[in-house]
């Protein structure tokens, strides 16, 4: 009865699981990652577009003063890349959280299905 239950439970996580890596593999597909409740709700990604939207403000400031060739345009233009950059790989490390979470949930309950059988 207690596996009979551990099963049931562990059906639903990994359901849970799953659906939300669909989410993320459609939403990777149609290259709107951003929109993804699991990206959405990380607060580091969160912090990182603020700087983001802060260090293009900056750039569009840079653009209007200064020639590319300046060292302020290009500096201001270095870290918005940089910080693209790295919401790029903080989504990818979140994309691979939900994935390896999914991997889990899914064999805990194939192993609790044989446990049952």
């Amino acid at each position: 009865m207690e596996i009979s239950t551990q099963l049931v439970a562990a059906q639903a996580s990994s359901l849970d699981a799953q659906t939300r890596l669909g989410q993320i593999t459609d939403a990777t597909n149609k290259r709107k990652v951003a929109q993804v409740p699991d990206i959405l709700g990380n607060s580091l990604l969160q912090s990182m577009k603020a700087d983001l939207a802060r260090a293009q403000a900056k750039l569009a400031e840079a653009q209007q003063r200064y020639d590319r060739n300046h060292p302020t345009f290009q500096g201001a233009a270095a870290e918005v890349a940089e910080l693209e950059a790295n919401i790029s790989a903080e989504e990818r490390t979140v994309t691979g959280a939900v994935r390896q979470t999914a991997e889990i949930a899914t064999r805990r309950a194939s192993e609790l299905q044989v446990a049952l059988d």
